[in-house]
Formats: structure tokens, C-alpha cells, sequence
């Protein structure tokens, strides 16, 4: 965990930045996903959030591709890195390929990794979206929304006043960040930097992964 800050992040902008990462891995880009990324108030918001200056320097460096790339420089980005499984750029977007790599040899899909988080899933009545292009449930951007519905379940049950309720959904999420998420994420980052396809990946998977181990920390 490389990180100094010790801010908390309110749940709604957890939720808020949950759900937008995971689009970003769900989908290739779209114009829609990437407004945030010009609007003035979402990028203070982003400073606010991500304190320590190398992801202010991340956040500078998106907003300045995303200023002269095209959605289709972003797709080609997002075709290469996670849909066509070339050697010298595909990064398997699985927390499975991660958790149960042998040496050099990423591990496969449906292992024990998998099956454990498609039983919490089911265990909380989470249905994991079936999208083209996603294999299995412990893709990276079906996780990153799995808190997001917890952080949203949690923000309803408060404003419900069912405060018990609101702390079994944070203690589920506690269980998944610590299990799951953040057992991978930065090894997830660390292969998307390391390949050559990825310019606008680089920085995102760098702030998904500080999110996650802020989060860590607040819940």
C-alpha cells in the first residue's frame, strides 16, 4: 500500500467514484464516461479525494490525453489491454489470473478465487451482470461495482434510519475489500502500467488501486 493520506471519503463520493471506474473496465470508453474528466468540479473533487501528488500528477496527465486523444485512441487502449489476448499487451482483468499465478503463468478462470466470489455475491443477493466480454465474476470492473451497491445499500439503510442493517452491508464490504479487492488490485495496476499499450489505463488502474486501499482504511 503506497499511500500517506489519512482523509475519509464520504460514502457518496465512494459510490460516485465506484461506479464510474467501473464502467471505465466494463466497457470501452464512451464520451459519457470521460465528461468527469473535463468538468471543473469533478476534478476538484478527484484533488481532494487523491491527495498525495503523484495521482494529482496522474490526474493531470488524464485530463491532458483525454484533451487530445479521440474515444477511439481510448477503445483501441481498451481492446488491447483487456479483450485481445496478445502476449506482448493483454492483461487479464480477473482477480483469478492474479491470486492463482504460478511463476510466470497467470492462473485461470473458474478456480477457487472465483467460485469464493460468486458465493458472497450470491450470499448478499448481488447479481453480477452478464456483459459481452466478461468471463467470470471476479472481473476487476464487476468487483469495483459490488461495492459500489454496498455503498449505495449503506447510504439508503441510513438515511432509513436501519443503522444494524448499515453495519452488517459496511461489514460486507470490509470482508470483500480485505479478502478480495485488495489482495490484487495493485498487482492489476502494476501489469496494466508495465504494458505498452497503455497510456489513459495507466493512470486510472493507479487511482482505482489508491481508492481501494483509502477505502480499506475508512471502513
Amino acid at each position: 500500500m503506497k499511500t500517506g493520506q489519512s482523509s475519509i471519503i464520504p460514502l457518496r463520493e465512494k459510490e460516485a467514484f465506484y461506479s464510474w471506474f467501473a464502467s471505465l473496465y466494463l466497457h470501452a470508453p464512451m464520451a459519457r464516461l470521460l465528461e468527469p474528466f473535463k468538468n471543473p468540479q469533478t476534478l476538484s473533487v478527484l484533488t481532494h479525494v487523491f491527495q498525495d501528488e503523484p495521482y494529482h500528477a496522474a490526474i493531470k496527465e488524464l485530463t491532458a490525453y483525454i484533451d487530445k486523444a479521440s474515444v477511439e485512441d481510448l477503445r483501441d487502449e481498451f481492446n488491447s489491454l483487456f479483450v485481445v489476448p496478445s502476449k506482448r499487451s493483454y492483461v487479464p482483468a480477473y482477480e483469478s489470473s492474479f491470486r492463482e499465478r504460478q511463476g510466470d503463468e497467470m492462473g485461470n478462470l473458474w478456480g477457487k478465487t472465483t467460485g469464493d466470489v460468486a458465493k458472497l455475491y450470491r450470499e448478499a443477493g448481488y447479481e453480477a451482470s452478464k456483459l459481452q466480454g466478461v468471463c467470470a465474476p471476479d472481473h476487476v470492473g464487476i468487483e469495483l461495482a459490488f461495492i459500489a451497491k454496498l455503498c449505495a445499500d449503506t447510504m439508503q439503510c441510513l438515511e432509513n434510519n436501519d443503522k444494524e442493517k448499515a453495519n452488517g452491508i459496511e461489514l460486507l464490504r470490509k470482508t470483500f475489500l480485505e479478502q478480495h479487492l485488495s489482495k490484487w488490485i495493485e498487482d492489476f495496476s502494476n501489469a496494466v502500467n508495465a504494458s505498452p499499450a497503455s497510456i489513459f489505463y495507466k493512470h486510472l488502474s493507479g487511482l482505482t488501486t489508491q481508492l481501494v486501499f483509502l477505502d480499506v482504511k475508512d471502513v
